[in-house]
């Protein structure tokens, strides 16, 4: 895996259909592919169901 796509602890490539990407060291488990807009929806989703879900409990 090429070490410039990744930023810090986030991933950013956009040749990469997948959404979670293994991080370069096995132990350290998988990351959010933000070169992928279906990420982004996802993200959105998780964020908003949380929101939701405070608001109406």
């Amino acid at each position: 895996m090429k070490s410039s796509i990744w930023k810090d602890p986030l991933i950013k490539d956009k040749k990469d259909s997948r959404l979670l990407i293994p991080r370069p060291y096995p132990r350290d488990g998988w990351t959010l592919n933000f070169g992928q807009p279906l990420t982004w929806v996802f993200l959105v989703a998780i964020v908003g169901v949380v929101i939701f879900c405070i608001v109406f409990s």
